[in-house]
């Protein structure tokens, strides 16, 4: 008898990491948008990056042990917004 594969809890995770990497991913890009390591600190998008990143961490942890919490909303792909100049 073959193992039965339960699609839906991979396709979760495997969404849930795709999701990890492209957040982590324009977090590295917009670190430094408008900072340096001795200047002033990221930018507010910055830290909606981070936040989301933290709540999606926190689901697929609840997820792996069984408990059920509610995805926040996706951030918008950075190739999709506008590039915008620092205000000198």
């Amino acid at each position: 008898m073959t193992e039965q594969r339960r699609s839906k809890p991979i396709d979760r995770e495997s969404d849930l990491i795709r999701r990890i990497q492209n957040l982590a991913h324009r977090a590295e890009r917009t670190a430094f948008n408008h900072s340096n390591l001795v200047g002033p600190p990221p930018s507010q998008e910055h830290l909606d990056i981070l936040a989301e990143i933290r709540a999606l961490t926190e689901q697929a942890v609840a997820a792996r042990l069984g408990r059920t919490t509610r995805l926040p909303r996706q951030a918008d792909a950075v190739e999709n917004a506008p590039l915008r100049a620092p205000a000198l």
